[in-house]
């Protein structure tokens, strides 16, 4: 099927190559991958994939506008002509958006609260729901997968306080912790760490409890399921596996030592390259 695939895209490769080279990179802050400021900037690891794709399909880096991921979402299904780096497929999405083959696995979310907190080490549905008064912070249009997703749905909106941007307002998001205003929110571990660094707070503070049912997440590239979207993503996914194993490298370097080794194993055999 690849190899069929791959003769067609040649056969055609002119005619995609002058609809789909004009293109934009729409990103928003979600550390290891897309890093926006700090030392690290540009250093993430859908920073690398946005860079090598960029070779691969236009041979020069295309610009990059940041957005919050709710905004990123209507464009692409208003039919912009750009490419979002970290998408995470969900059904209610594929209407208007097409995704890429995954390029990349991301560690399961946990539940973050402070250390303090009488929150089990793992949570799920039940614990939410018994815990009806129990408040949680949540980034507005941002997808965290198939299981919390639905866990968010499920309980009353009144219950979710929105954020704009996880990395804007992590300060904000500490004094609504410590005065108690909300319980925990969901995040990457190595994401609520990278953001403590940066802003000089203890990562002691909080606690990280697992989601029941919850494993790694696949990324994607995505963008809008229009005629040209359809073409980008074709071209894309003839070019995927050759930057898989860098951009694992490249997130790898964001972890504990101790734990590199079994994330690039386990991201060969999941996205077996």
């Amino acid at each position: 099927m690849r190899l069929r695939l791959a003769v067609l895209v040649f056969l055609i490769a002119p005619f995609l190559s002058a609809q789909t080279d004009d293109y934009v990179w729409y990103q928003t802050y979600l550390f290891p991958y897309v890093i926006e400021t700090g030392p690290d900037k540009g250093a993430g690891a859908a920073d690398l994939a946005m860079d090598l794709l960029d070779m691969k399909l236009s041979g020069e880096l295309r610009p990059r506008i940041s957005k919050p991921s709710i905004r990123i979402y209507e464009q692409l299904r208003d039919g912009d002509h750009a490419l979002f780096p970290t998408a995470i497929k969900t059904p209610d999405r594929e209407s208007y958006i097409r995704y890429s083959e995954p390029f990349v696995i991301i560690n399961p979310l946990k539940f973050v609260s402070l250390a303090d907190e009488d929150v089990p080490k793992q949570i799920n549905d039940e614990f939410l729901a018994e815990n009806r008064k129990m408040k949680i912070a949540s980034v507005r249009g941002r997808s965290y997968g198939p299981v919390i997703d639905r866990m968010l749905k499920n309980i009353d909106p009144h219950r979710i306080t929105e954020l704009t941007n996880l990395a804007d307002e992590f300060p904000r998001l500490r004094l609504l912790l410590e005065n108690r205003r909300i319980a925990g929110f969901f995040a990457y571990e190595d994401e609520v760490s990278a953001l403590c660094d940066a802003l000089d707070i203890p990562s002691e503070l909080f606690s990280f409890s697992s989601v029941e049912g919850l494993y790694h997440i696949y990324a994607s590239v995505a963008a809008p399921n229009t005629p040209w979207g359809i073409a980008m993503i074709e071209r894309i996914n003839l070019e995927i596996d050759s930057i898989k194993e860098p951009i694992a490298r490249k997130y790898s370097l964001f972890l504990r030592p101790s734990s590199r080794e079994e994330y690039l194993e386990t991201s060969r055999r999941l996205l077996k390259y």
